[in-house]
This record gives structure tokens, C-alpha cells and sequence, in this order.
């Protein structure tokens, strides 16, 4: 999150509980959403004048695959990186594609990072 502040995103969080919308308030997230008690994709519409985002970095699993799918704009990217709740799986190639033609994908850090030039580049991004 606080990469994407850096480089000028505005920034929806999404949070199950206040301790967790606390933390996300102090790293700067610009909005935040409560998964557990409001309709995510709706609420996203609301927070962007009906455009959903272009990117969702989806760490939560399978409580909020379906809403990330639903919060993900016209040719957006979901990254996955977690399943803090479950593990996300029968992902259907079909529905990314009923869904406006969106991208997935599950990057592992090390696969970015396997070089010393790729190490240097990123770590000069900090």
C-alpha cells in the first residue's frame, strides 16, 4: 500500500474489523471498506464514481474473491498474493472473461527479485 501512495494511487482498503481499518488509516490507505458488513463492489462503485479500479491486489482469499472480481473495472489486473481467509481455487477462466475481459495472475516475490540487477532495481524503488 504504501508503494502504491508513492507512486500517486489513490488507495481503497478493504478490512475486516476497526483494529485492522486503524492500521490501514495509519499507512495512508485513502478510503476503506469494510468486507464483513458492506457490499465491497458497491461500495467501490460509490468511492469511484461508478468506475470500479483498475487493479485490485487481493490478499484475503476466497472471503473476497467474488467482490474483487465484481470491484475490478474493463481489462483490470487482480493480483493475488494471499489467502488469508482461504485459499482462492476453480478459478474460472470463463468468468474473467463475463467479468469485462480481466487478467489474474499469482506472482511470487522471489520470481521478480531471482537477480542481482532485479534485486538492485527494486530495492531502488524504496
Amino acid at each position: 500500500m504504501q508503494w502504491l501512495k508513492t507512486s500517486g494511487a489513490a488507495v481503497i482498503g478493504t478490512v475486516s474489523g476497526e483494529g485492522k481499518a486503524a492500521l490501514a488509516g495509519e499507512a495512508g490507505e485513502d478510503h476503506i471498506v469494510f468486507y464483513t458488513r458492506e457490499d465491497m463492489a458497491m461500495r467501490v462503485r460509490e468511492l469511484t464514481g461508478g468506475k470500479d479500479v483498475r487493479v485490485v491486489f487481493h490478499g484475503v482469499g476466497m472471503d473476497t474473491w467474488e467482490a474483487s472480481l465484481d470491484s475490478t473495472g474493463r481489462r483490470g489486473l487482480i493480483v493475488s498474493y494471499g489467502n488469508a481467509s482461504a485459499p482462492v481455487t476453480g478459478v474460472s477462466l470463463g468468468i474473467l472473461a463475463a467479468k469485462a475481459s480481466l487478467y489474474n495472475t499469482r506472482p511470487i516475490l522471489f520470481d521478480y527479485f531471482a537477480e542481482a540487477l532485479e534485486r538492485e532495481t527494486g530495492e531502488a524503488r524504496l
